[in-house]
Protein backbone atom coordinates (compact mmCIF):
# COMPACT_ATOMS: atom_id res chain seq x y z
CA UNK A 1 0.00 0.00 0.00
CA UNK A 2 1.15 3.24 -1.23
CA UNK A 3 1.87 6.22 1.45
CA UNK A 4 -0.29 9.42 0.64
CA UNK A 5 -0.17 12.59 2.24
CA UNK A 6 -4.08 13.40 3.98
CA UNK A 7 -3.88 16.94 5.68
CA UNK A 8 -2.01 18.82 7.93
CA UNK A 9 -2.30 21.77 10.94
CA UNK A 10 -0.32 23.79 12.88
CA UNK A 11 -0.45 26.55 15.78
CA UNK A 12 1.79 28.81 17.45
CA UNK A 13 1.77 30.65 20.19
CA UNK A 14 3.64 31.86 23.81
CA UNK A 15 2.70 30.65 27.25
CA UNK A 16 3.26 27.45 28.64
CA UNK A 17 1.10 24.96 26.47
CA UNK A 18 0.15 24.48 23.11
CA UNK A 19 -3.48 23.25 22.33
CA UNK A 20 -3.19 21.34 19.04
CA UNK A 21 -5.66 19.79 16.97
CA UNK A 22 -6.00 16.79 14.52
CA UNK A 23 -5.69 17.59 10.52
CA UNK A 24 -8.80 17.01 9.14
CA UNK A 25 -10.24 13.73 7.27
CA UNK A 26 -7.63 11.84 9.19
CA UNK A 27 -9.16 7.87 10.05
CA UNK A 28 -8.21 5.08 12.48
CA UNK A 29 -5.09 3.51 11.42
CA UNK A 30 -3.23 7.09 9.84
CA UNK A 31 0.06 7.90 11.69
CA UNK A 32 0.60 11.86 12.67
CA UNK A 33 3.81 13.34 12.65
CA UNK A 34 4.44 16.17 15.39
CA UNK A 35 6.48 19.16 14.54
CA UNK A 36 7.02 20.77 17.45
CA UNK A 37 9.66 23.71 17.88
CA UNK A 38 10.31 25.84 20.73
CA UNK A 39 12.20 28.68 22.12
CA UNK A 40 14.41 27.30 24.51
CA UNK A 41 17.81 24.72 24.32
CA UNK A 42 17.31 23.08 27.59
CA UNK A 43 13.34 22.27 28.26
CA UNK A 44 12.11 19.04 28.46
CA UNK A 45 8.63 19.32 27.15
CA UNK A 46 5.57 17.15 27.74
CA UNK A 47 4.37 15.56 24.65
CA UNK A 48 1.42 13.24 25.97
CA UNK A 49 0.05 10.52 23.65
CA UNK A 50 2.93 10.94 21.60
CA UNK A 51 5.62 8.72 20.82
CA UNK A 52 9.53 11.29 20.24
CA UNK A 53 11.19 10.05 17.64
CA UNK A 54 14.01 12.75 18.06
CA UNK A 55 15.38 16.14 18.81
CA UNK A 56 17.70 18.40 18.08
CA UNK A 57 18.94 21.54 20.34
CA UNK A 58 20.58 24.53 19.12
CA UNK A 59 22.26 26.15 22.14
CA UNK A 60 23.99 29.06 20.47
CA UNK A 61 20.40 30.41 18.95
CA UNK A 62 17.99 28.37 22.33
CA UNK A 63 15.71 26.54 20.63
CA UNK A 64 14.93 22.91 19.77
CA UNK A 65 13.07 21.11 17.31
CA UNK A 66 11.38 17.72 18.09
CA UNK A 67 9.96 15.01 15.65
CA UNK A 68 7.10 12.70 17.41
CA UNK A 69 4.21 10.12 15.97
CA UNK A 70 1.14 9.13 17.25
CA UNK A 71 -1.35 6.74 15.12
CA UNK A 72 -5.22 8.11 14.66
CA UNK A 73 -7.57 5.88 17.21
CA UNK A 74 -10.33 8.34 17.47
CA UNK A 75 -9.18 10.02 20.89
CA UNK A 76 -8.49 13.70 21.01
CA UNK A 77 -5.22 15.29 21.18
CA UNK A 78 -3.86 16.49 24.72
CA UNK A 79 -2.08 19.84 24.86
CA UNK A 80 1.73 20.07 24.75
CA UNK A 81 3.17 21.63 27.82
CA UNK A 82 6.64 22.76 29.53
CA UNK A 83 7.62 24.79 32.05
CA UNK A 84 8.31 28.60 32.04
CA UNK A 85 6.98 31.30 29.27
CA UNK A 86 8.31 30.31 26.29
CA UNK A 87 7.52 31.03 22.73
CA UNK A 88 6.27 27.62 20.47
CA UNK A 89 4.90 26.06 17.39
CA UNK A 90 3.45 22.97 16.58
CA UNK A 91 2.68 21.26 12.84
CA UNK A 92 0.65 17.88 12.91
CA UNK A 93 1.24 16.14 9.69
CA UNK A 94 -1.38 13.01 8.75
CA UNK A 95 -0.68 10.23 6.43
CA UNK A 96 -2.10 7.30 4.97
CA UNK A 97 -0.96 3.61 4.33
CA UNK A 98 1.99 3.28 6.78
CA UNK A 99 2.53 0.45 8.31
CA UNK A 100 -0.07 -0.96 10.86
CA UNK A 101 1.88 -3.54 13.25
CA UNK A 102 4.80 -2.11 14.67
CA UNK A 103 6.17 1.40 14.31
CA UNK A 104 6.10 2.93 11.41
CA UNK A 105 8.90 5.59 11.25
CA UNK A 106 12.09 4.01 10.08
CA UNK A 107 15.60 4.82 9.90
CA UNK A 108 16.08 8.89 10.82
CA UNK A 109 18.65 11.95 11.70
CA UNK A 110 18.84 15.10 12.28
CA UNK A 111 21.55 18.04 12.65
CA UNK A 112 22.12 21.95 13.97
CA UNK A 113 23.79 23.61 10.80
CA UNK A 114 26.43 26.99 11.47
CA UNK A 115 24.99 29.87 9.83
CA UNK A 116 24.96 29.30 5.72
CA UNK A 117 22.13 29.32 3.27
CA UNK A 118 21.63 25.38 3.56
CA UNK A 119 19.74 23.54 5.92
CA UNK A 120 21.40 20.06 5.77
CA UNK A 121 20.01 16.85 6.96
CA UNK A 122 22.25 13.71 7.12
CA UNK A 123 21.82 11.04 5.26
CA UNK A 124 19.77 7.78 6.39
CA UNK A 125 19.27 4.49 4.78
CA UNK A 126 15.77 3.13 4.57
CA UNK A 127 16.56 -0.17 3.88
CA UNK A 128 13.24 -1.21 1.42
CA UNK A 129 12.51 -0.27 -1.81
CA UNK A 130 9.22 2.06 -1.04
CA UNK A 131 8.73 3.82 1.42
CA UNK A 132 8.30 7.71 1.54
CA UNK A 133 11.04 10.32 2.99
CA UNK A 134 10.18 13.47 5.60
CA UNK A 135 12.41 16.61 5.23
CA UNK A 136 11.83 18.95 8.41
CA UNK A 137 13.76 22.41 8.32
CA UNK A 138 14.09 24.57 11.16
CA UNK A 139 15.53 28.12 11.59
CA UNK A 140 14.08 30.30 14.43
CA UNK A 141 13.83 33.13 12.71
CA UNK A 142 10.91 33.38 10.54
CA UNK A 143 12.29 33.38 7.50
CA UNK A 144 10.96 31.35 4.77
CA UNK A 145 12.49 27.95 3.38
CA UNK A 146 12.77 26.77 0.11
CA UNK A 147 12.30 22.63 -0.15
CA UNK A 148 14.75 20.39 -1.45
CA UNK A 149 14.40 19.23 -4.97
CA UNK A 150 11.78 16.82 -5.77
CA UNK A 151 10.04 17.15 -2.58
CA UNK A 152 6.79 18.33 -1.86
CA UNK A 153 5.47 21.23 -0.01
CA UNK A 154 3.16 19.77 3.43
CA UNK A 155 3.78 22.61 5.81
CA UNK A 156 4.71 25.96 3.90
CA UNK A 157 6.99 27.50 6.13
CA UNK A 158 5.09 27.50 9.37
CA UNK A 159 5.92 28.39 12.98
CA UNK A 160 9.93 28.61 11.53
CA UNK A 161 9.69 25.41 10.28
CA UNK A 162 9.05 23.72 6.88
CA UNK A 163 8.13 20.02 6.11
CA UNK A 164 8.32 18.41 2.62
CA UNK A 165 8.41 14.95 1.18
CA UNK A 166 8.85 12.45 -1.25
CA UNK A 167 8.27 9.06 -2.58
CA UNK A 168 11.08 6.63 -2.54
CA UNK A 169 11.42 3.82 -5.12
CA UNK A 170 15.18 2.75 -3.55
CA UNK A 171 16.35 1.26 -0.17
CA UNK A 172 20.24 2.99 -0.78
CA UNK A 173 21.22 5.92 1.33
CA UNK A 174 19.47 8.75 0.70
CA UNK A 175 22.48 11.54 0.60
CA UNK A 176 22.71 15.03 2.52
CA UNK A 177 18.80 16.23 2.00
CA UNK A 178 19.67 20.03 1.17
CA UNK A 179 16.37 23.21 1.79
CA UNK A 180 17.73 26.75 1.25
CA UNK A 181 17.06 29.64 3.65
CA UNK A 182 18.49 33.34 4.03
CA UNK A 183 21.38 32.76 5.46
CA UNK A 184 21.55 31.61 9.40
CA UNK A 185 21.82 29.04 11.80
CA UNK A 186 19.27 26.00 11.29
CA UNK A 187 18.25 22.51 12.11
CA UNK A 188 17.89 19.71 9.06
CA UNK A 189 15.99 16.59 10.37
CA UNK A 190 14.75 13.40 8.05
CA UNK A 191 12.54 10.49 8.50
CA UNK A 192 11.26 7.51 7.10
CA UNK A 193 7.80 6.14 7.13
CA UNK A 194 6.82 2.46 6.38
CA UNK A 195 4.48 1.78 4.32
CA UNK A 196 1.76 -1.33 5.19
CA UNK A 197 2.89 -4.35 4.07
CA UNK A 198 0.98 -5.78 0.65
CA UNK A 199 -0.55 -9.58 2.39
CA UNK A 200 -0.46 -10.38 -1.56
CA UNK A 201 -3.28 -12.90 -3.19
CA UNK A 202 -5.30 -15.06 -0.78
CA UNK A 203 -4.59 -18.62 -1.08
CA UNK A 204 -6.98 -21.36 -0.13
CA UNK A 205 -5.45 -24.07 1.93
CA UNK A 206 -7.65 -26.92 0.40
CA UNK A 207 -5.89 -26.62 -2.91
CA UNK A 208 -7.03 -25.13 -6.08
CA UNK A 209 -9.54 -27.40 -6.64
CA UNK A 210 -12.21 -26.49 -3.72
Amino acid sequence: MAIAFRSQTGITGTGTSLAITKPSGAVNGDVHLLLFLIDSASVSPTLPGWQTIRSESDATKGYQAFLAWRREDGSAFSGLTWTGTLSAGAVVLAYSGCRLRGIPVGAHSGQVNAASASIDAPSVTPGRDVSRLVYVASDDYGGNVTRPAGFTDRDVNGYDMQASDKALSTGAATGTVTGTHTSNRSIGQLLVLIPEEDPGPRRSLLGAGW
